[in-house]
């Protein structure tokens, strides 16, 4: 789904987010480039969108968390208001994007994850996962965001030129462990394996 076609985008700073979302009752997290940024603690590229975590099972909590701004799940191609009812993982109800006003830009993307209390689980493969306390970090002002392994799994499955570049200023970045764990699961043939020194 490209944003160009839906309308302007305005990306929320991580202040801003944080802002919005402190005090929240359920767990939240910066996720996206960004969060490989807030890992390394420089930024390298521009970025067209802001993304923020939360679990699907806290999606209703979300919603009456931003009752006061305009909230749409875009799935299959296409937008539609969000009422705040459960998202589905099955028709692909991954994203919900929000603006503050209806005629404005969109602010920030909700990226909808998999877990439960306890545990982080992996949507495109439900075997993977971890508890939250190493599937999450946070910055030394208190900021959460995605684990960088986590996040360079998500990008990937099909990377586009900007994933490349986050992953060759991030995976040399990363300690032992998290080489691992990231190459462990990236598929065969992968691009990223030989920066890992894990060609197979």
């Amino acid at each position: 789904m490209s944003g160009d076609d839906l309308g302007p985008w305005q990306p929320a700073t991580t202040g801003e987010l944080v802002r919005l979302f402190s005090g929240a009752p359920f767990r939240w997290w910066v996720t996206g480039g960004v969060a490989l940024e807030l890992y390394a603690g420089r930024s390298w590229r521009d970025h067209a969108d802001a993304d923020v975590g939360i679990c699907r099972r806290d999606a209703p909590a979300a919603h009456r968390w931003l009752r006061r701004l305009h909230p749409y799940v875009a799935a299959a191609g296409r937008l539609r208001p969000w009422a705040g009812g459960p998202l589905s993982a099955a028709a692909d109800e991954n994203n919900v994007w929000v603006k503050e006003r209806p005629d404005g830009p969109w602010r920030f993307d909700i990226a909808i994850g998999d877990g439960d209390p306890e545990r982080w689980t992996y949507r495109r493969d439900p075997a993977i996962g971890r508890p939250w306390s190493g599937a999450l970090m946070t910055t030394a002002d208190g900021v959460p965001y995605l684990a960088p392994e986590i996040q360079l799994l998500f990008k990937a499955k099909g990377p586009r030129p900007k994933d490349h570049v986050d992953a060759g200023v991030v995976i040399p970045l990363l300690d032992e462990w998290r080489r691992r764990w990231l190459a462990g699961h990236l598929p065969d043939g992968h691009p990223w394996l030989d920066q890992l020194g894990a060609r197979r």
